[in-house]
């Protein structure tokens, strides 16, 4: 059914009529098309989610108008931060939240970004597949004006030192039947998912989702050289995006620490999942309960702040790998999963090999002083605690 136009230009192709329900649903296709992880396309569906929200009349994509994407950012930004986690909240209409929010904290200046960039995406999607005529969208100025490191900041020295040498790597009581105590000292050293996962973040890069999905059947050996394979072979398994996929090699003080000891107890148990006792969500997110738990354990000994996240591993082992290695960006990116769109090495340059990768990643350390003056990388207990120059 066509556009109803009173009057339509010589030559006008009229386009379908679609529902905002029907292209909404087409464009998340589209992303796990793409293999967009499963926590991408949940936040793009919930992004998306907010416009019939805050605009209930728009039933029609052709209704989207520029003057909508400019207003979108004001009625976003009423809102009250996490309502759909209220269960009071969520049942609440746009008119009727509003009338309670203003004594409410609001969503942030990053989610409200995230929001409106995402919906501009879905209408230029539209655009693209003659869902919609094409028109230039007005300019984008975002609310949040931090840069993508003040977001996330790496861990100073002292954190890492504090982080290193708390109870959880050092000793720690008994875990309770439903409470982990790890931040209390005590005689127990459980090298289970909550010691090896903030190590593997801090001597890989690794995203939190990659290292938590791993299998007992990623963890590979070619030739000397033994690697972390990143790859969505698996139930439930996903990257972020294509770079994503790509072979790791082991750092020497992870397996000095005993890892491979750690993967054979899995394997001899007959667990697929490397991190087996890792809690995943009702969802299925494999990721999000460890993350809590981690923010929960730097607030105990004392180091949390907004900028400091799991995360901020990813950020230290990449800062490290520039100013204390010097490894080049290309290595760096192949390593941590960035896409290189450098001529020389994007487009024309082959792949990097196990051995330049291991040898590469061997080159960052973690030392304290006293192991940096006896020339040991790891402490006898495995307390490799840093000299970290960021």
């Amino acid at each position: 059914m066509p556009y109803p136009y009173m009057h339509m230009p010589p030559g006008y192709q009229p386009m379908p009529l679609i529902t905002l329900q029907e292209a909404l649903f087409g464009y998340v296709r589209y992303k796990e098309s793409k293999g967009k992880d499963h926590k991408t396309i949940t936040d793009i569906e919930l992004s998306l989610r907010t416009l019939p929200f805050v605009r209930p009349d728009i039933q029609y994509i052709n209704q989207i108008t520029k003057r909508l994407i400019l207003e979108y950012e004001a009625l976003v930004s009423q809102l009250p931060a996490n309502y759909r986690k209220n269960h009071k909240l969520r049942k609440l209409r746009f008119g009727e939240l509003c009338e309670v929010a203003h004594r409410l904290p609001k969503l942030s200046p990053a989610t409200i970004d995230k929001y409106v960039l995402t919906l501009r995406a879905f209408i230029s999607w539209c655009q693209d597949t003659d869902r919609l005529p094409t028109w230039k969208l007005p300019k984008f100025e975002g609310l949040d004006r931090r840069s993508d490191k003040d977001k996330r900041l790496p861990f100073t020295a002292e954190e890492l030192h504090k982080l290193f040498t708390s109870p959880m790597f050092t000793g720690h009581a008994a875990d309770l039947e439903q409470q982990l105590r790890r931040h209390k000292k005590g005689p127990h050293l459980i090298k289970d998912y909550m010691y090896w996962v903030p190590i593997l973040g801090l001597y890989s890069g690794m995203r939190l989702r990659e290292i938590i999905q791993l299998l007992v059947t990623d963890v590979r050996r070619e030739g000397p050289v033994i690697y972390l394979d990143l790859n969505e072979d698996g139930e439930g398994k996903s990257l972020k995006n294509n770079a994503s996929k790509r072979q790791v090699p082991l750092h020497q003080d992870v397996i000095n620490l005993g890892f491979l000891e750690y993967v054979e107890s899995v394997r001899q148990l007959g667990h697929q999942r490397l991190f087996h006792n890792a809690p995943v969500t009702a969802a299925g997110a494999p990721g999000d309960i460890f993350s809590k738990r981690f923010g929960r354990y730097l607030a105990t000994i004392g180091i949390k702040h907004k900028k400091l996240t799991f995360h901020s591993l990813r950020h230290t082992f990449i800062d490290q790998a520039a100013r204390q290695a010097h490894l080049p960006d290309h290595l760096i990116k192949a390593l941590v999963g960035h896409t290189d769109q450098t001529v020389t090495f994007g487009i024309y340059g082959s792949r990097i090999s196990l051995p330049e990768l291991a040898e590469a990643l061997n080159k960052i350390t973690y030392r304290d002083h006293h192991s940096a003056r006896s020339g040991q990388n790891v402490a006898p207990q495995g307390h490799f605690l840093v000299d970290y120059r960021p």
